[in-house]
């Protein structure tokens, strides 16, 4: 294969990577609030997981993976 393929293939796979990737800790953290929201509610009024999640800034579905994961 020559170099200006190879290089091709290499800028290419570059392009795909995601562009916000969590670290444990803050997947931890966020998802501990988010439950807490749901759970306890905020100013006494119980938040759907949904509204929960907007509180947070992330969406429902990665929290749900991540809750399953960390379980």
């Amino acid at each position: 294969m020559s170099d200006a393929l190879i290089t091709g293939v290499a800028e290419m796979s570059k392009g795909s990577r995601r562009t916000k990737e969590r670290k444990i800790g803050e997947v931890i953290i966020a998802v501990r609030k988010w439950r807490k929201l749901y759970n306890e509610g905020e100013d006494g009024k119980k938040l759907s997981l949904e509204e929960a999640a907007d509180k947070v800034t992330i969406s429902k579905k990665s929290l749900d993976d991540y809750f399953l994961q960390l379980k």
